[in-house]
């Protein structure tokens, strides 16, 4: 494997756990306003208003969840790359010899 594909597999990776720690964080945030949602924390509002923050919650719930696929979309592009470099190293090898 020559220094640039070397160098594209490094950041690759790099960026691959920097999409991991994102998924996590992303997912604590979804886990807390589903909590906040299914148990009801209202937090002593008016009757008008407890609806219009469950509607928010979801609201916010439904645009983690979109950016979560995004993330895993991402994700599995970066793993096809690194996926393609390999193979792309292993058949030079192979041809080499």
């Amino acid at each position: 494997m020559n220094t640039h594909e070397s160098d594209i597999l490094t950041f690759n990776n790099k960026t691959i756990c920097e999409i991991r720690e994102t998924t996590t964080l992303m997912n604590a945030l979804l886990l807390s306003c589903q909590d906040k949602e299914f148990k009801g924390q209202y937090y002593n509002l008016p009757q008008n208003l407890i609806y219009k923050l469950s509607e928010e919650r979801n609201g916010y719930m439904t645009l983690i969840n979109l950016a979560l696929e995004k993330l895993y979309n991402i994700q599995k592009y970066q793993l096809n790359l690194e996926h393609s470099i390999s193979s792309s190293h292993k058949n030079s090898y192979y041809c080499s010899r």
